[in-house]
């Protein structure tokens, strides 16, 4: 499995859900927070450790390709990173220019997070109202990733490996002669046994899905998610 594809999401540590106290010990001397903290450490998983390293090199390499190479995030003002953030959600790329899973796109904020508190920033990027774009616009990313199943039962893809690949604007609505509407799909991007389009292999007919103007009308479904898309994504 790619690195970057390494997630376990429901087993993340959130250290600020911890309350922090004195601890009083059997010979009645109390705790140093420098000791509890050390003991909270030694505590933490050793994936979830990986994890955050993993996902903050993946943005760190991002800000060093967006000329941002000697920045530390925990020196932002809470405008300046929301900017970043909601960029890097909206833009980020696996190192063979592929889309990442939802699940990877979301657990990048939570990597975030967790390097934040460890550095005492003051802004929580999962909660604070300074960050509300950067989670809006990771709230669309995830439902642009999603998008593939309307789709799935009737574009007949091959594989599993021909939706992961769908991209926003490789399915178009277009209107035909006689004013019936139709979603076409025009780029095959293939799978490992079929190159697709950019090497000359596609399908000889394009898969197209017509209006049904029922209740489960693909084209419909389509509009709809359109109109949720936020401008910087379109």
């Amino acid at each position: 499995m790619d690195e970057e594809d390494e997630h376990s999401p429901s087993e993340f540590y959130y250290p600020e859900d911890l309350e922090t106290f004195d601890v009083e010990t059997e010979t009645g001397i109390t705790e140093s927070q420098e000791a509890i903290d050390d003991f909270i450490n030694q505590q933490k998983s050793a994936n979830t450790n990986k994890k955050t390293a993993t996902d903050m090199d993946t943005l760190l390499r991002y800000m060093e390709a967006n000329g941002m190479k000697n920045e530390k995030i925990e020196s932002l003002p809470a405008s300046e990173l929301d900017f970043l953030l909601w960029n890097f959600f909206l833009n980020a790329r696996k190192k063979n220019g592929e889309e990442y899973e939802p699940a990877t796109v979301s657990s990048f904020q939570r990597s975030i997070q967790r390097y934040l508190s460890e550095k005492k920033y003051p802004f929580n990027i999962l909660k604070d109202n300074e960050f509300e774009k950067s989670r809006k616009v990771l709230a669309a990313k995830r439902k642009s990733l999603n998008y593939v199943v309307v789709f799935i039962p009737t574009l007949g893809f091959r594989a599993r490996d021909e939706s992961r690949k769908l991209r926003w604007g490789d399915v178009q609505l277009q209107q035909q002669n006689d004013g019936q509407e139709v979603l076409v799909w025009l780029a095959e991007r293939g799978t490992k046994t079929r190159r697709g389009q950019e090497r000359g292999h596609q399908r000889a007919v394009q898969p197209k899905i017509y209006a049904t103007n029922t209740a489960r009308c693909p084209v419909s479904f389509y509009k709809k998610f359109r109109s949720h898309r936020p401008v910087e994504m379109n």
